[in-house]
């Protein structure tokens, strides 16, 4: 199974507030990826119970393939493995 993909042992309905979290980019057009620790911790910090990316701020028309990966995966290495715990990852993938 790919790392991105469901669990059947941990996949089930989020419960709480989600937030759609915005893509922040740098003044050249490129991605800022850093600026996802800062994104985490506001949301954690009001409670927030999972993150939304990729999804509803017109990132799935105008976010490359390997952009879209690359917001993807560093919301997953900065939320860290943790099933269940807030806040939980949701990626937009259509």
């Amino acid at each position: 199974m790919h790392e991105c993909e469901p669990d059947a042992k941990t996949s089930r309905p989020p419960l709480g507030l989600i937030a759609a979290t915005f893509t922040a980019f740098h003044a050249d057009g490129s991605l800022n990826l850093a600026a996802i620790e800062g994104q985490a911790a506001a949301l954690a910090g009001q409670g927030v119970r999972g993150v939304f990316v990729c999804g509803t701020t017109g990132e799935s028309a105008s976010l490359t393939t390997a952009e879209r990966m690359a917001v993807a995966a560093r919301w997953a290495e900065v939320l860290g493995p943790r099933p269940g715990q807030p806040p939980e990852l949701i990626v937009h993938v259509g």
